[in-house]
């Protein structure tokens, strides 16, 4: 009369088992990864400053000095162009600096793929350039416009800095009376000329002030005369 009640009773424990399993709670659902943020970059150029613009710097290094990204840094090719990658959108300053040139620090901000920042101009180092030229000049040359169609030679100062230009002109050949000036480029306008020809014998001197980025000119012009007559002309002037 005991065992129906005793298979009752045992099938009853393992049903409530199966139930229960081993005690332990549900694992919870895994949270997905966080999205990878989404990386930028920008290109661009590095070139020397006025009146230069068009002569690019090989070898520049750009680095970004501050935010996100800082510590990143590339270095421009032979066309002075650079290329940053894999950067976090944001802003920064970046520096540019070459060898023989002032450094430049530029804010910018990086908020779109591929994005393409204007041309960074440094400026030269400040330096003071004496310079020799040797020549020679006839009445039978080409006129120059810049000194009302009189045969001429020319000769073109890129300059950066505000200073001082000096110029010493001499030659040799009593027969030939030439001038020795030097003429703005923008404007064709004429800065300081020697007062007359032969102030200090066969010798001309010139001294003026100019300002930085801009190109001049240095005139030597031919009066009259016999003959060919060779000459020299050294300047003084900054870079």
């Amino acid at each position: 009369m005991k065992a129906p009640f005793l298979t009752f009773v045992l099938g009853l424990v393992v049903a409530c088992g199966a139930c229960s399993g081993s005690g332990s709670s549900p694992t919870a659902p895994s949270q997905p990864a966080a999205p990878a943020p989404n990386l930028l970059g920008f290109t661009g150029r590095v070139s020397e400053a006025e009146p230069t613009t068009t002569v690019m710097i090989q070898g520049a290094i750009l680095t970004i000095m501050d935010g996100l990204n800082a510590g990143k840094a590339t270095t421009t090719d032979g066309t002075g162009f650079f290329a940053f990658s894999g950067l976090v959108r944001g802003g920064f300053t970046l520096r540019a600096e070459a060898a023989g040139y002032d450094s430049v620090n530029t804010g910018m901000t990086l908020d779109t793929p591929n994005q393409i920042m204007q041309t960074i101009r440094l400026l030269p180092t400040f330096q003071q350039i004496l310079s020799s030229r040797e020549d020679s000049i006839s009445g039978g040359d080409v006129p120059c416009s810049l000194v009302l169609g009189d045969p001429c030679r020319q000769y073109s100062l890129a300059i950066h800095h505000d200073g001082i230009v000096e110029g010493t002109f001499m030659w040799e050949d009593d027969d030939t009376w030439l001038w020795f000036g030097l003429y703005r480029a923008s404007d064709g306008s004429r800065l300081v000329e020697s007062s007359q020809s032969r102030v200090f014998g066969l010798r001309q001197q010139f001294s003026t002030a100019v300002q930085g980025g801009q190109v001049y000119i240095v005139v030597v012009r031919w009066l009259f005369g016999a003959r060919i007559t060779p000459f020299s002309a050294t300047v003084s002037r900054p870079n």
